[in-house]
């Protein structure tokens, strides 16, 4: 018996729709228009027989949206549909084949229609199926489990990321035994390719805005949404990118950009989010077009607006060169390049207050259904009801639907009376306006918004407040006592003293996090950009602005200067991934003090020294070229600093290949030192101009400086400078044919290693030295000493010399004729350095192409291939147990 009232409360919504049936109309709309006739007439007896309620179509004519009371009918209803539809003889070319999804939850009830999360989810569970499959949700498993219908089964798949990018949903699939059973892996975010991030609230109405934002991107291959702050361009955006992934394609993929500064990280930001490293000779952006040329995916470059020309000439360069990729912009302005569409996200729909609308009605504006939301998510006990439903429609009006304001607004619902917060913003709005509320734009609005948030403050939440907008891509709470509370007193706007004590921090940023102004997740803290922007425009105005900056600066150069240390060690990998988290602050804090008129410029470049450690293990080549130029420029930093800075520049273009520059850089360093008549500045110099000299290929140059840089450490008893000499040295005669005295070289480079006792350049020398006896045909000396020198990596997580000495003990194997485990070995050293992404010396790859020619000569080459990729899926500690076991036959 078909319902005469749609049911309200807790239902359950059964979704489907036919696969493939684009394809199916284009090859036989005739056919296509008797079966869909067909399809319906049987959809309409069986959902009606199960007490179920078809409302309308959802998506393309062919799918069906049902309501059920129970959840029990509802899965009577799919098994019946499924088999009716298996066994109904369709026209000649055509068979329909459905799949379907069920969800219970609580319904809106608007206009005949539903709405809300509950409808969304269904939908978004259904796009996760395959046709003939019917999936359940977690909530409706529960109604079901027990009472399922005869023959039927339920499969649990597990928990899988849906496309509304909440959190994940524990997915069943519903079967019967005269249905297929077995499918592919479900169409969820998580088998997907993507990166898009897991959001914290629901995504509120757009339905309108995201389906022709859908048909743009069909039509179009730029797609830039643009919109006031606050407006929501993110959030629609991510939604826009994670309905638009599909299974036959390769991703979507989000690139952050909100806290860049400098237009040259734009390509950088792209290229970390592609795993993609900067190849030596070749620009980065060369790279990135290579990679994505034969791709089809999506890339959404997200906040734009302060790196525009960066991103038109990015995304102009995909555009050209990448068929297959679509771009996704979000920015206040358009990129204007060729081929551009844009889209202006307009504001949600509000009511007119004067109208006095019932709440019922209310409910149909997208700006009242969004700010009831996020006032139930403060507190849950608010309600629509007849008495503040004026003053929801005020609210919502006055902020003319701005997202971002809607939710600063909801949020004080829970602390105060909604008639006090609809007054209290109107009398903000005239105040700011001069009693005309629609003269200025919308950017304004929001400003207000802010404005009366702010005042609400305390005197310390509003000091703090605005203490953090220093910090940039958030803070941990170390951090935000170190910086926002005072050693001494500092005068607040009004001129009076207030302090702010360490032991205040904590709790001032628990009330400023409940005032919605502070986001906590994952052990760190934010702020929304625009609330950020705004803080910090408070904070200029205060005379405390340039010391909260340097306290910034200072900060972070100690924590650069913690990890320089770190990244030697044994937690290299947990300095390697806080540097990751605090990237942005630290080029925030290098930004400020190196750029003129602070007394931060020494911190500054400090920390871009010692932060180049970081920058060579990532692969980050242009950050670092671009942070160690200014720091060996700026004004303000000392000449040693300086010396430092340009040392690590020169290490870093030597590791990239660009010897023309870092012998420049060198060069300088030599003549500055012999200026200064400063003995170990000069020997430091040598050594490291003597290291580039060897890698551009200049082997009599190299050979001079290096004896001179010796020279000068043995008579300054500088231990570290006589190893880089003599290591040079042992490398210009490996180069040179002269193993001999390479080993000689090399054996004093040990001695003073040894005594300086660092490890990892102990280790260094040690897999060197036995480059060096392989070449002289020690065999087992050369095995012996890689032993040594992987033993010490895998102590220092020294992953560079971890795998020249796999490689090297895999050309021994090689040699003695231990093929499979020499190919394995050589597998896994050369995975190591390709991750790395190392610039190998003559010394490292000293014979290699002898040694493959060698191996390749003496196994298949399939199975080289096949032994080779075991190797390099191998765990370390695999390898290094591999390596040790040849120990006995190499020796024999």
């Amino acid at each position: 018996m078909q319902l005469t009232h749609l049911p309200t409360g807790t239902v359950t919504f059964l979704m489907t729709d036919v696969q493939g049936s684009t394809r199916l109309w284009e090859e036989n709309a005739s056919a296509m228009r008797v079966a869909v006739a067909r399809h319906d007439e049987l959809a309409a007896e069986i959902v009606s027989a199960n007490q179920g309620h078809l409302v309308k179509a959802r998506g393309e004519g062919d799918s069906l949206f049902c309501v059920f009371e129970r959840a029990t009918d509802a899965a009577d209803t799919a098994i019946a549909l499924l088999l009716a539809f298996a066994a109904e003889p369709w026209p000649s070319g055509i068979s329909l084949i459905v799949r379907a999804a069920m969800h219970t939850g609580e319904v809106e009830l608007r206009k005949a229609d539903y709405y809300g999360p509950a409808v969304n989810r269904t939908a978004r569970l259904r796009g996760l199926a395959h046709g003939g499959q019917i999936l359940v949700s977690a909530p409706t498993h529960q109604l079901i489990k027990d009472a399922l219908p005869p023959r039927a089964t339920l499969l649990d798949l597990g928990e899988h990321r849906l496309r509304d990018l909440l959190r994940p949903e524990h997915v069943f699939q519903l079967g019967h035994v005269d249905l297929v059973g077995e499918f592919p892996d479900l169409h969820s975010l998580d088998q997907l390719p993507n990166n898009l991030p897991i959001q914290l609230t629901s995504f509120i109405g757009r339905e309108r805005e995201l389906a022709e934002m859908k048909q743009l991107v069909v039509d179009s291959r730029l797609l830039t949404v643009t919109g006031t702050g606050g407006a929501g361009k993110t959030r629609l955006s991510l939604q826009l990118a994670a309905d638009l992934i599909g299974g036959d394609g390769d991703g979507v993929w989000l690139v952050e950009l909100a806290s860049l500064l400098d237009p040259m990280l734009v390509t950088q930001a792209l290229a970390s989010v592609l795993s993609l490293r900067e190849e030596a000779g070749r620009p980065l952006r060369d790279t990135i077009v290579e990679s994505l040329r034969s791709r089809r995916t999506i890339i959404v470059l997200d906040n734009c607006e302060q790196v525009l020309a960066a991103c038109a000439e990015l995304a102009n360069a995909i555009l050209r060169n990448c068929p297959g990729v679509k771009v996704i912009a979000t920015s206040r302005e358009a990129l204007q390049i060729a081929g551009e569409t844009t889209y202006r996200i307009p504001s949600l729909p509000t009511p007119n207050p004067k109208l006095n609308l019932a709440p019922e009605e209310l409910q149909g504006f997208e700006a009242v259904h969004l700010f009831l939301d996020r006032a139930r998510a403060a507190d849950p006990s608010f309600a629509l009801t007849a008495q503040n439903a004026r003053a929801i429609a005020q609210i919502c009006h006055r902020l003319d639907g701005i997202p971002l304001a809607l939710e600063l607004a909801a949020a004080r619902a829970r602390a105060m009376p909604i008639d006090s917060l609809a007054s209290r913003l109107d009398d903000r709005f005239r105040l700011l306006t001069g009693g005309s509320r629609t003269a200025l734009p919308r950017q304004q609005t929001l400003r207000a918004l802010i404005d009366w948030s702010y005042d609400l403050l305390t005197d310390a939440e509003k000091i703090v407040l605005r203490r953090l907008s220093v910090f940039a891509g958030g803070w941990t709470l170390d951090a935000a006592e170190a910086v926002t509370a005072d050693v001494e007193t500092l005068a607040n706007p009004a001129g009076s003293a207030f302090a702010i004590e360490p032991f205040e921090v904590a709790d001032i940023l628990v009330s400023l996090i409940d005032k919605s102004l502070v986001v906590y997740e994952r052990d760190r803290y934010r702020m929304l950009e625009t609330m950020r922007a705004y803080s910090a425009g408070r904070l200029t105005e205060t005379p405390e602005a340039v010391l909260i900056r340097d306290r910034h600066v200072a900060f972070f150069a100690q924590l650069a200067q913690m990890a320089r240390a770190g990244l030697r060690g044994a937690e290299q990998r947990d300095w390697l991934e806080r540097l990751d988290v605090e990237l942005d602050n630290c080029y925030a804090a290098m930004e400020w003090g190196l750029s003129g008129g602070t007394g931060s410029a020494e911190a500054a470049g400090l920390a871009a020294g010692a932060l180049s450690g970081y920058w060579s293990a990532r692969g980050r080549f242009q950050e670092a070229l671009y942070w160690l130029r200014r720091a060996a420029e700026a004004q303000g930093v000392r000449p040693e600093v300086q010396t430092f800075a340009r040392h690590r520049l020169a290490t870093i273009l030597s590791t990239k290949g660009d010897f023309t520059e870092a012998l420049m850089v060198q060069e300088r360093l030599v003549h500055d030192a012999r200026d200064l008549a400063d003995d170990l500045r000069l020997g430091d110099a040598l050594s490291s101009m003597a290291y580039a000299l060897f890698c551009a290929g200049r082997l009599d140059e190299a050979r001079e400086a290096a004896m001179e840089a010796l020279e000068i450490a043995r008579r300054m008893g500088s231990a570290p400078a006589e190893g880089y000499a003599l290591t040079t040295l042992a490398l210009t005669a490996m180069q040179g044919g002269d193993s001999g005295s390479a080993w000689e070289y090399g054996q004093q480079v040990l001695t003073a290693r040894r005594r300086s006792g660092a490890p990892r350049p102990i280790a260094v020398t040690l897999a060197n030295l036995g480059q060096i006896a392989r070449a002289r045909n020690d065999v087992k000396g050369a095995h012996t000493l890689f032993l040594e020198a992987v033993a010490l990596a895998m102590q220092t997580h020294a992953r560079q010399t971890l795998g020249h000495a796999l490689e090297g003990l895999g050309a021994c194997a090689v040699t003695t004729g231990h093929y499979p485990e020499a190919a394995r070995l050589l597998g896994k050293g050369d995975a190591i350095l390709r991750e790395l992404d190392v610039h190998p010396d003559a010394i490292d790859r000293h014979g290699y192409d002898e040694t493959l020619a060698k191996l390749r000569a003496s196994i298949p080459s399939e199975e080289v291939a096949t032994l080779w990729a075991g190797g390099a899926s191998m765990s370390d500690d695999a390898a290094v147990r591999l390596a040790q076991g040849l120990a006995d036959p190499i020796a024999r």
